[in-house]
Formats: structure tokens, sequence, C-alpha cells
């Protein structure tokens, strides 16, 4: 998504030399063209052999993690069971999970197939056997202050989910620091502070804004991301390709900080980053980049203490 509308504070890259290590390649929205159905894009993750696949969290009045990119219902995709047209922001937050699923019908169509667009929870997700045993799954907190639940709501309900589930290879990923420090005192699953944060409507000028402030202060000198990272106790970073350059990760990673860079599509894109020092690599179009790898280590990311022995295929 972002791909073009960061391209003007794209800053270059340097030139590189192939790693030991190749990244672990993530489907972004759990991917295959980012089908917002979680269960017809876990069907291309399962086809294709994702080692890895992200998800967006949102979080409904009655605590419970859903998959959920924005904070409202998407007005443009969604309509009344009725038919009506939503003609207000419905707020995630502001109503009860049987609420959407009883409310809303939301379809679409990406590179030609019909998909309706759910709102399933996280607990549905992680216990359908669909999801291969091997996954290594982010969850993208999707958190602000102005248009959903509290740190408290978030900590607790993504903690039981995660008690929950202990089989499941978990990592997080947040832009709010309060929340990453939050998590961290519950769970030792690795930790990643996604910068910068976004507007919540996702207006590209504005997203533009941002990204372009962001780098300025970086090259000013006022924002330190490792610092930044250190602070909310995390245990990585998550960037947009289009603010980074190979001397930065170089950077980071000398400071024994995990990498995560989402989300370029396009071939030569994935090929320059396949040779990156980074850890995980997310992209809409994850089997195109040359490092895929179905069979790949994702436990190399987890602590040791909660490394498992590989789930038979």
């Amino acid at each position: 998504m972002l791909h073009l509308i960061l391209f003007l504070v794209y800053t270059g890259c340097k030139k590189y030399q192939i790693e030991d290590a190749a990244p672990i390649v993530q489907g972004h929205r759990i991917s295959r063209h980012s089908v917002s159905d979680p269960f017809a894009a876990l069907g291309f993750a399962n086809a294709y052999g994702y080692p890895s696949i992200e998800l967006d969290i949102s979080l409904t009045k009655d605590r419970i993690p859903v998959l959920y990119h924005d904070y409202w219902i998407n007005m443009s995709l969604c309509i009344y069971q009725d038919g009506a047209e939503i003609t207000e922001r419905v707020l995630i937050r502001n109503h009860h999970y049987a609420f959407f699923q009883k409310t809303f019908r939301c379809e679409e169509t990406i590179d030609h197939v019909e998909s309706t667009k759910v709102i399933v929870s996280l607990q549905e997700f992680l216990d359908s056997s669909l999801l291969q045993p091997e996954t290594l799954i982010n969850l993208d907190i999707k958190y602000d202050e102005r248009y959903t639940l509290g740190i408290r709501d978030f900590t607790a309900a993504i903690i039981d989910v995660i008690n929950a589930h202990p089989e499941r290879f978990i990592i997080i990923s947040a832009s709010s620091t309060a929340l990453l420090q939050s998590l961290r005192e519950k769970t030792d699953v690795p930790l990643f502070l996604d910068v910068p944060h976004f507007a919540s409507h996702n207006h590209p000028i504005t997203n533009i804004l941002i990204a372009f402030g962001t780098q300025l202060q970086r090259k000013l000198g006022l924002i330190n991301y490792a610092r930044m990272v250190k602070k909310s106790r995390a245990d990585g970073i998550s960037l947009p390709y289009q603010l980074i350059d190979r001397q930065l990760v170089q950077t980071l990673k000398n400071q024994d900080l995990l990498i995560q860079v989402w989300t370029p599509n396009s071939f030569s894109l994935l090929e320059r980053f396949c040779h990156w020092p980074i850890d995980i690599l997310i992209s809409d179009y994850p089997e195109r980049a040359a490092c895929f790898d179905s069979e790949v280590d994702i436990q190399q990311l987890l602590p040791k203490g909660r490394r498992q022995k590989p789930a038979p295929k």
C-alpha cells in the first residue's frame, strides 16, 4: 500500500553484500494480494507455503481481539445487511463482536476472486485447522488512544489469547511504546516497535507528511530508532522500506535489534531486501521473493525457552 505514497521520501540504498541468513518472508495481512476474508487469504497462504503471516488486530467493546485493520467499518466496502449504506464511522471499540457479525456485509473482488470481508476473532483464527502448526504469526496491534480501547484492555486480551495457544509461534508489532511496555510485563514473545505511526484514516497525503517528518527528524538526529526500541522494551523495529537504507539497517543490526521491513512488492525490491541483514520481510506477494522459503526456521526469532521441536507436517 505504501509503496507509492512514500516514494517522495525514499532515500536510496547503498551497494549491498549477500548475507549468510536470508530473512523470513511474511505474508502481509495473510496476503496473496491482501484478500480481506482471513480464511480465504489463509487458503492462498497455505497453497504457496507461507512460513509466516501478519494479522491486523483490533479490539471490540467486549474485548475480543479481531482480525481487522481499520478502527471503524470500511464504508466503501461494507453496507448494512438490509442494503443501506453506512454513512458514519462505526468504531470497532463501540460494539460487541456479535453486533458486527449480524449487522454488516462487506464484499470485494481482488485478482478476480470474490471475497466476503468478515470480522473474524483472533481466537477463532488460531483455533482453525487451516492454520499450519509451524507458521510464525505476527500480531500487528491497531491501537490508537483516540479511537480504540485502552492499553490495559489490549494487553489483557492479547495475553489471554497467547496463553490459550502456547503451541503457536507468535510475535507482536505495535506503534505504541506504552503498549509494548505493558505487553513486555506479561510475555516474552518477540516485540517489534512500528515506526512511524501512520494516521488512522490512512489518507495518502497525510501518510506522506508523516513519513517525511519522521525521515527528516532522523536525518537531523532528533530521533534515534535504537533508543526508541530500547525505551519500548521491544526486541526489534518494524519499518516501511521507503524509510530505510543499507547503512541504517546495518547500524540497527549491529545493536542486536531484530529488523522487520514492509511492504516491498516488486521483484526488484524483494530481490534487494533478500540480501540485506533483516529478519522479516513483509510483502503482499511473498512468493515473488528470491529468498522465499517455506522451510525456513522461524524459531530463530523466539526466546530459547519457547522454542519447540518442529511439528510434523
